[in-house]
């Protein structure tokens, strides 16, 4: 009772206070309204506008510069990065020749390799002088001794490197294979002058407003021989396209009443880097003098002031239309105001003591509702089917269901309050995770769905367990049956089609090479009739593990059908395919089969092509082994 009673009285006080202080406000709001000017309220519209037209131009402006500068940051990582990937895709390339290429080979590989890609790239001998070159401005002979200062430190660079004087983007790599330095690199003044061009066209075409009258300028400052700015050059200038890329000295450069507005604007954007100024200009489209203020932004590495300015006065005539209006209807709306809220705050009064003896009552019918919901969930906790634990912040146990105690030993115990000691820290509202645990000392994969609970006195975690070990073998198994080949434990015709269908659409978009090698056994049906069907699968499995194990590590290698085969070959072209292929033809057919003796195949090699399906494809693949078998078998041919 008493505790009903000391909320009965905190709830009056503390809604009479909540009305005083409405009533107060409101009364000291309508003086302060009355006691307003026409020309104050004309000011604070003035002031509100060019609040805010300071920071639409602003905003305007900042658009552009954050995105400059986060291209900008980025532009030499992203470049690296590609040059890194073009080095090492040519560093790859090179692995099917090292033992039987020539300086020839090499080099021609290079050069049709540099025909597909957007890339350019050099090869240096181990003297540092270039052998094969395609970047600009780097000729073939010329010897590099800024690379070799850099590589005698560290057998690998990335970063910007001056050559003959010229900086460049690079990536350089050695290539142990051939003894030979891959240099990939573009001249950094290339990678600038694109980035400049996207931005001075996306600035020149922007413009905002309703009216379109919003635009973006930039200048570029230029200084003399002893670091001083004397003029700007006209980068982007929507209003006086005419005078573009010419220079103006900025001690001359006036506005219509002969301030040298210039000057400022480059001693601002030099001293502070951004900053407003002002100045009397010409309104786009008028012949209408008036003062205007600009945001500008000093954007450093390219000397490039970028700015957006506003006419005060366009909107003056505006504001002072609106005056006695909004005058007049501030007024009589604070008033109307102010009697409709006093009579609802004497009706809020009145209601409010009603209300507190309906809360009471709510409250002692909450008590006895709450008490019955805590013996009904202990008794829901025990019910449920499934393990389950209660722990608080510290992995103190503080409830466990039946079901827990019957599925885990008492050592089991200790190990999982830690686990979930560790779940519960990692500040998740839910986590469901799928882990292996011992259970009784034998292996249980399980699934454990956590909650995090808070409440005014105790906080932790709430953990259901699901015993999944069954559900997992059974899935591995059948995973396994689904993509294997029972005889030869390679992959079947069903995860071939799979795998061939997406590592095309992968090659295509990503503009990659891909090349298909599809192979069988010759004059099979004779092992089959001559030695019996279990001789022909021994064969078989012994040709997967031999074709298996010579094959390179990227490479995937499935049976297809009776005695057929395929081979993907990822990131490979025809010719480098058609290598790999004889050399598994020439394998094949020195090796000695066990009841058998001498086996040999015919093999059909094909490489993707633009716009190729991987019905059209395999169907060029296929062709060629038909060839293949037709001009004597034991071949490998290479589709057109």
């Amino acid at each position: 009772m008493a505790e009903e009673k000391s909320f009965r009285l905190k709830f009056i006080t503390i809604t009479l206070i909540v009305e005083i202080a409405i009533l107060i406000f409101i009364a000291f709001g309508f003086y302060r309204y009355l006691e307003k000017s026409k020309q104050q309220i004309a000011d604070e519209y003035q002031k509100i506008y060019l609040q805010e037209e300071k920071a639409r131009v602003r905003n305007v402006v900042m658009f552009f510069v954050k995105r400059l500068e986060k291209d900008y940051k980025s532009m030499i990582p992203s470049t690296l990065s590609r040059l890194e990937r073009y080095a090492n895709e040519i560093d790859r390339i090179f692995v099917p020749l090292k033992h039987n290429a020539t300086t020839k080979q090499l080099f021609n590989l290079i050069i049709n390799f540099v025909g597909y890609s957007n890339e350019h790239c050099a090869i240096l001998n181990k003297n540092f002088t270039v052998i094969k070159s395609s970047i600009k401005g780097i000729k073939d002979g010329d010897n590099l001794k800024s690379v070799e200062k850099i590589l005698k430190v560290k057998p690998v660079f990335s970063g910007v490197l001056s050559i003959h004087n010229t900086p460049y983007i690079s990536y350089i790599k050695f290539d142990s294979n051939f003894n030979v330095y891959i240099l990939a690199a573009k001249p950094l003044e290339e990678v600038e002058s694109k980035l400049k061009e996207k931005y001075k066209k996306e600035i020149n075409n922007f413009r905002y407003r309703v009216d379109g009258t919003g635009y973006v300028f930039v200048i570029k400052v230029i200084f003399d021989k002893d670091n001083k700015p004397i003029f700007y050059k006209g980068i982007v200038l929507p209003n006086k396209p005419d005078f573009v890329g010419k220079y103006v000295d900025i001690n001359k450069r006036r506005d219509v009443k002969g301030n040298l507005f210039a000057k400022k604007m480059v001693e601002i954007a030099l001293s502070t880097g951004r900053g407003y100024v002002s100045y009397y200009y010409r309104i786009l489209g008028t012949n209408q003098i008036s003062f205007k203020t600009s945001f500008i932004y000093y954007f450093k590495p390219w000397h490039w002031i970028i700015g957006s300015g506003f006419y005060p006065e366009i909107f003056a005539d505006r504001l002072r239309k609106k005056e006695k209006n909004l005058s007049k209807i501030l007024i009589s709306n604070v008033i109307d105001l102010s009697t409709e809220l006093f009579l609802f705050e004497i009706l809020l009064f009145i209601v409010a003591y009603l209300l507190v003896e309906k809360i009471i009552e709510r409250l002692k019918e909450y008590r006895r509702k709450l008490a019955k919901k805590e013996k009904f969930q202990a008794h829901l906790i025990d019910s449920i089917p499934n393990p389950l634990i209660v722990i608080d912040k510290d992995g103190n146990i503080i409830t466990k269901n039946g079901a827990f105690s019957n599925f885990f030993c008492k050592e089991d115990t200790n190990s999982l309050t830690e686990y979930l000691k560790k779940l519960y820290k990692k500040g998740q509202q839910s986590i469901y995770e799928e882990k292996e645990i011992n259970v009784c000392s034998k292996p249980k994969y399980l699934g454990i769905h956590c909650s995090i609970f808070k409440d005014d006195n105790e906080e932790g975690l709430i953990a259901i367990i699901f015993d999944l070990t069954h559900k997992k073998h059974t899935q591995d198994k059948l995973l396994q049956l689904s993509i294997k080949d029972g005889l030869t434990n390679l992959f079947n015709r069903r995860h071939f089609n799979k795998i061939f269908y997406d590592e095309v659409d992968k090659s295509l978009e990503n503009e990659k090479p891909f090349s298909l090698i599809i192979f069988d056994i010759d004059h099979f049906k004779n092992i089959n009739d001559t030695y019996g069907h279990d001789v022909g699968d021994i064969v078989l499995k012994e040709l997967a593990q031999l074709i298996s194990d010579n094959v390179r590590t990227s490479d995937m290698v499935f049976r297809i059908g009776g005695e057929e085969f395929a081979v993907l070959l990822l990131g490979t072209d025809a010719k480098t395919a058609y290598a790999i292929a004889e050399k598994l033809r020439k394998i094949v057919e020195n090796h000695d089969f066990e009841k058998v003796g001498k086996v040999t195949i015919s093999l059909g090699v094909a490489g993707l092509k633009d716009n190729d399906s991987p019905e059209e494809l395999f169907k060029k693949a296929d062709k060629a082994l038909y060839e293949a078998k037709n001009s004597g078998r034991n071949k490998t041919v290479l589709s057109d």
